[in-house]
């Protein structure tokens, strides 16, 4: 299921409960309560939404594996809560150089770069981790409001599928794109990995 391209401003900006396996993308939620809330609702994908100006952006209760990357998180009171504290992991960035999500309140530097940020020269992504609870961090927040993705795309998405191969098993990986061409339509490009 695809949650893209709403304007929410209302009492909750984008509910989930019980649910899994959803995108939550390019969304627009500012002056709300709650903009994002998860209850008990795990492996969702959370990327390229802008949640500004909320009382608080982004709630997990009772939810793990969920992947928040690529969002603004802007001028929020509260930026971002897991619920029981310390107790769920989700994943807050999509590792380096890809990067995480930017925080209007975070203070790090950016002054070095590489996977642990401990090489010269600045690339983008704050050398502190944004640490929301001891389990859920943002190893790779980014300094500056990230681009925006052009309206057509859609993120590209990483699968991999185990097959039987005739002199054993073996795994097809392979990056589906998605390109959207006119309303309710759209052109996939499959690129294989073997």
């Amino acid at each position: 299921n695809a949650i893209a391209s709403k304007t929410k401003r209302n009492w909750h900006g984008i509910e989930l409960h019980s649910s899994s396996s959803n995108t939550i993308y390019k969304n627009t939620v500012e002056n709300t309560v709650y903009a994002i809330w998860f209850y008990d609702a795990s492996k969702n994908l959370v990327v390229l939404n802008n949640v500004s100006r909320n009382t608080h952006g982004i709630i997990i209760w009772y939810a793990t594996n969920n992947t928040i990357y690529h969002n603004r998180f802007i001028d929020n009171m509260e930026q971002a809560k897991c619920y029981p504290l310390q107790t769920f992991p989700n994943k807050w960035d999509n590792g380096y150089p890809s990067g995480g999500n930017y925080w209007s309140d975070y203070t790090g530097a950016d002054e070095k770069s590489g996977r642990n940020q401990d090489q010269p020269g600045s690339d983008g992504i704050g050398d502190t981790p944004y640490i929301i609870d001891n389990k859920n961090v943002d190893y790779y927040p980014l300094v500056s409001v990230p681009l925006k993705q052009k309206s057509d795309q859609m993120p590209i998405v990483f699968y991999a599928l185990t097959i039987a191969i005739l002199t054993g098993l073996g795994t097809l990986f392979f990056i589906l794109h998605r390109t959207r061409i006119a309303k309710n339509k759209a052109k996939v490009n499959v690129l294989l990995l073997v």
